[in-house]
Parts: C-alpha cells; structure tokens; sequence
C-alpha cells in the first residue's frame, strides 16, 4: 500500500468523536539486530519517512554483516544476492557448521519468479513462501471478512442476486 494511502487510513477510519485515528509505532525490532537498524534509520529519513528511532528487542537477532551494493540493474542485483548466498552457503558448509536462514524481500511479487530463478541458478537451496499475503489463506479469510463488513451487499452484487 503506498504511503498516500496508509496516511489517508487515519482520515477514512477515525476515531468515534471524527477525530483522525492515531499513527502508533512499532519502536520495537524483533527480528533485525542493531547494526541493520544503525542502517535502515538514514536511509528511511531519507526517503522521508519520519519515525521514532526503532530499537532492537533484547532478544534481538544475533549481530551480522550489511552489506550495501549500488548495481546498474535489476538482473545484476539478483545475480550478487544469489552468488552472496551461494557462497556463504558453501563456506558454512566447508567449516562444518550449519548455514544461516536468509529472507529475500522482493519490491513486487513480479519480482519473486526471477529472484527465485537467480538463486536456483546458483545452486542456492530455497523456498517460496507464497506470492503475497492474499495467498495465505487466514488473510484471505480476513479480507473477505472485511470487505463484507465494510459492504454488505457486494456478494450479492456480484454473484448477480
């Protein structure tokens, strides 16, 4: 959802009194160490998204590497993140210890098929979890539930009763 409409939501969804809903924060990390953080707070201030600094959960993941490329394309920017992968992998694997999990966020679900081809191309072992959130099916069930709170009657508008 773009970042228009997440800041309209407040305004379509206001309080009882019509006063514009809350912005409440997620401040809390629980799945980024600290140095993801350290880089993530600029680069978002940057694109202008003004929020509270986030902080690491005490239990936050264990401290790693970031590593920032600057690539002259899309293609060229999968290739580097399958071939980081692929090698980490096969170091891992050569000192006898057990491989880290690794995540691969995509801007679109376009993107998942090629990021997926990249990393089956390096020999990298992978899955993929679904094409977007409407394929899990509780927000499937979620969204419908919604859609029909917010419509009554666009079932039978659509099934033409």
């Amino acid at each position: 959802m773009p970042r228009r409409q997440l800041a309209a939501v407040r305004h379509r969804l206001p309080r009882s009194d019509g006063t514009p809903a809350p912005i409440l924060e997620l401040r809390t990390s629980w799945r980024n160490p600290p140095r993801i953080l350290q880089v993530a707070t600029p680069c978002r201030r940057r694109r202008g998204v003004d929020r509270s600094r986030c902080e690491p959960a005490a239990r936050a993941a264990p401290s790693g590497t970031v590593r920032v490329a600057l690539l002259p394309d899309v293609q060229t920017e999968r290739e580097w993140i399958a071939d980081h992968l692929h090698h980490r992998y096969q170091r891992c694997r050569a000192e006898g210890i057990a491989p880290p999990t690794a995540a691969v966020l995509v801007r679109r679900n376009a993107d998942a098929a090629p990021m997926a081809e990249a990393l089956r191309a390096a020999a990298c072992r992978w899955r993929w979890w679904a094409g977007g959130l409407l394929s899990v099916p509780e927000v499937a069930d979620l969204v419908a539930m919604l859609r029909l709170v917010a419509d009554p009657t666009a079932g039978q508008r659509r099934c033409g009763c």
